[in-house]
């Protein structure tokens, strides 16, 4: 796809599970699924190797069967600072991206149909987005993150669009994560 952020030819990696395509008129819900930083698209199926991880959980009934789309979460223009927040990719990601999987697969449309998530930087990029546009999206999954200030926003809105499911997590020796992702467990 081409990003309206910066005018690049864009690439993402789309997982379907082993069904697609082989029941007419059948639709599946979305998780678009950022890597860290440091990584690209590519990083969820060499290192993650998500394609067998979904592949396995699904077998075994401890997935619904979805649709998962790895974007590039770079989306800087010139001359800007690639630090942290790689650009505007949340614009790229709703814009571009999402419309762009919607018209070439086979994907159910709907917040409830829709989850986004991330490791470490897509985290953030996942938890901003999310807080941005909780009419796209029901689910948030942050993985060795957390925005306090974002997620805050995220359950202010949640009247008007209550997230079906927000998971947070981190590993034992993130010690400054396990904190602020404790706050809100009861939340």
């Amino acid at each position: 796809y081409t990003s309206s952020v910066n005018e690049h030819v864009k690439k993402c990696w789309v997982y379907t599970p082993p069904s697609y395509g082989k029941e007419e008129g059948k639709k599946y819900p979305v998780m678009y699924i950022q890597h860290g930083v440091g990584e690209d698209e590519t990083g969820w199926i060499w290192n993650g190797k998500l394609n067998f991880v979904m592949d396995n959980l699904i077998a075994e009934g401890k997935a619904k069967e979805m649709i998962v789309v790895m974007c590039s979460g770079y989306a800087f223009c010139e001359g800007e600072d690639p630090v942290f927040y790689p650009g505007d990719f949340d614009r790229e990601l709703t814009s571009d991206c999402i419309p762009y999987i919607e018209s070439r697969f086979a994907v159910k449309k709907g917040r409830k149909n829709r989850a986004m998530a991330g490791l470490s930087l897509g985290s953030a990029q996942a938890t901003l987005t999310v807080s941005k546009h909780q009419d796209l999206f029901a689910y948030l999954g942050s993985f060795s993150g957390v925005r306090n200030d974002v997620l805050d926003r995220i359950f202010e809105q949640n009247e008007k669009y209550p997230m079906e499911t927000i998971l947070l997590t981190c590993g034992v020796g993130e010690t400054g994560l396990v904190q602020g992702q404790s706050a809100y467990e009861e939340k």
